[in-house]
């Protein structure tokens, strides 16, 4: 802050010094227009009158008229009488600085000097046929610069002085905006994820704190999903393994019933289905949270594409009593990821195979738009309470919510589903109504090959 003042202050010294030496030079300037123009005004006088004209060449009847001028305006002032037999320059000045020799008869002209100023001002001689050259100028006052440098370093000291108490107030005011948030910052930093610091006032610190409480706010909503995410994972496993380990130990026993055999190995194999499932399925949420993940967009048929993913559900749903419908329209090729789609609209019939009873219809649609198309997957299941959907693509949410109603699933399908349609640029909605069913509408973008 004190060198921000003295550069200022060194700054509006330098403009007001250039400043007031211009005013000076044409506050100068217009002095000499003035007296130039009162002698002019007395010659004129002269040659109306009797003055002989001999006298008046030689300047003699002027003289009283140029001292008097001289006196009134403190300016060096001579004359230039410029005839056809000859030129008289009655003042040293104008020859030293060449003054009044190129103005035209009847005009002015005006000389910036290097520490002054002169003018010009030409009369006709009319009955000589020449004229006389009215020459005045004087110096400019000349900044006494050891003045001016004593008044800029008083400057310098108050402005130094001034801007140290204010740096120092001001020092202290961010001292107490910012010790909150240092001590805030090293709470956290040992693991106090409630830690918030004090917001008050309308300024950049108070900014500051608004974005160190979202933070942490952030942190902790974060530390609890990854807390129920284990929780989720750890019970997810330890159910089909605690079924796995039960039969290995009836097995090993001995036991010798065919059958009984054969259901246990059933049983274990479902375990096993579903175990790798949920495997799979948090592989590709720790890969789609990767900044490496990415989409490989080809042509592609999108119609024929859903079709052939649905088809290979046709028998699972057949045996469950489901029916199984597919209603596209013809879309052409469109530049879209397939792999991607078609885990997209996998895990959506997935979770409405689970959900939708015996007897139940699963309806699977596509729209073509210009850019886009819209995938939609319809169940008349048991369908989702209202305050149930802004969570259900939270990851283990609807495994956890409605477990009693279907309990496999690993409860990362839809949480899936919703992050590779993020990383395609699209999106993914719901819309249910309790006890009539659930769609869900997955919007992609979808240009036409050039």
């Amino acid at each position: 802050m004190v060198a921000v003042a003295g550069l200022t202050l060194v700054a509006l010294f330098v403009l007001a010094a250039i400043v007031s030496r211009r005013a000076q030079v044409e506050a100068v300037e217009q002095g000499l227009q003035s007296v130039t123009s009162a002698v002019a005004d007395e010659i004129i006088d002269l040659q109306q009158s009797d003055t002989p004209i001999r006298e008046l060449v030689d300047g003699v009847s002027l003289a009283r008229v140029l001292e008097q001028a001289r006196r009134s305006s403190e300016s060096q002032i001579g004359l230039i009488v410029r005839t056809p037999r000859r030129v008289t320059i009655t003042a040293p000045f104008i020859e030293d600085f060449g003054l009044g020799a190129d103005v035209e008869v009847g005009g002015v002209e005006v000389y910036r000097l290097v520490r002054g100023v002169a003018v010009a001002r030409s009369v006709p001689l009319d009955r000589l046929g020449g004229d006389v050259v009215v020459v005045a100028a004087r110096q400019t006052p000349v900044i006494v610069w050891r003045d001016q440098l004593r008044t800029l370093l008083i400057g310098l000291v108050v402005a130094a002085a001034v801007a140290a108490v204010a740096a120092r107030l001001l020092l202290g005011w961010v001292a107490r905006k910012i010790d909150p948030l240092v001590a805030g910052a090293a709470r956290l930093r040992h693991g106090d994820l409630s830690t918030r610091v004090p917001v008050s006032g309308d300024d950049e610190l108070t900014s500051v704190s608004v974005s160190f409480n979202e933070m942490a706010e952030a942190l902790e909503a974060s530390k609890d999903r990854e807390r129920q995410f284990l929780l989720s994972v750890g019970h997810d496993l330890r159910t089909p393994l605690t079924t796995i380990g039960g039969y290995a130990e009836a097995l090993e026993d001995g036991l010798d019933d065919p059958a009984e055999i054969a259901r246990i190995a059933g049983v274990m194999t479902a375990e096993h289905r579903r175990l790798s499932r949920l495997i799979e399925d948090v592989m590709l949420l720790a890969r789609l949270d990767n900044a490496e993940f990415g989409v490989v967009a080809e042509s592609v048929d999108v119609a024929s594409l859903l079709e052939g993913v649905t088809s290979g559900y046709v028998d699972r749903a057949a045996v469950a009593g489901i029916d199984l419908v597919v209603n596209t329209v013809p879309t052409g090729l469109r530049v879209i990821d397939p792999d991607r789609v078609a885990q997209i609209l996998s895990n959506l019939i997935e979770n409405a195979l689970r959900y939708t009873p015996a007897g139940g219809r699963i309806e699977v649609t596509l729209e073509s738009h210009p850019d886009l198309v819209t995938i939609g997957v319809s169940d008349n299941g048991p369908g989702i309470d209202a305050g149930d959907l802004p969570h259900i693509f939270d990851r283990f949410y609807v495994a956890q919510r409605y477990r009693g109603v279907r309990p496999e699933g690993s409860g990362l399908g839809l949480s899936i589903v919703d992050r590779l349609a993020s990383s395609m640029g699209g999106s993914v909605s719901a819309t249910s109504s309790a006890g009539r069913g659930t769609t869900f509408v997955v919007s992609l973008p979808a240009a036409t090959p050039a």
